[in-house]
């Protein structure tokens, strides 16, 4: 297994993967409803992340197949011990590919990645209702740190 950085002409695999996550994800809160009809809505996005530096994505590729991705964004904590974070946007393995230690490399992986950038921690964040993805991130050494709580703002009438 290795990690991939993407480059240009890899949105549209990004955007049919995210898409399928997205849509995975909206059950678990109406705070993840989609608004794209298509994947393809989704492509300039990453085309602009792929341009940036805020966030980078990887294709997760075994034997020349791409198998899933990850996003992920550096940050700081300035005056906290642990400072340097890498974030773990969106971990995504298509479905035909499961249970095949995927996401276990994948982690291991962003652990050298991140180390080599500098962070001196992971973070990432899950729908709490999303027991598979909790029980993943705990398998994998990841501990409970903080919830968060959302509220929808209603607009004045």
């Amino acid at each position: 297994m290795e990690l991939e950085k993407a480059s240009h002409g890899d949105e549209k695999i990004l955007a049919d993967m995210w898409f399928e996550l997205a849509e995975q994800m909206e059950k678990y809160s109406r705070f993840n409803e989609i608004t794209y009809e298509t994947s393809q809505e989704a492509e300039e996005g990453f085309r602009e992340q792929i341009n940036g530096e805020e966030k980078s994505n990887y294709l997760i590729k075994e034997k020349g197949l791409t198998k899933g991705f990850i996003t992920l964004k550096e940050g700081e904590h300035p005056s906290r011990k642990y400072e340097a974070y890498t974030q773990i946007i969106n971990l995504y393995v298509k479905e035909k590919y499961r249970s095949e230690g995927l996401g276990t490399k994948a982690l291991d992986r962003v652990k050298e990645l991140a180390r080599e950038n500098g962070s001196d921690h992971l973070k990432v964040t899950s729908e709490i209702r999303n027991t598979e993805a909790v029980d993943f991130y705990k398998e994998n050494g990841f501990g409970e740190k903080q919830v968060t709580l959302v509220q929808e703002i209603e607009e004045e009438e």
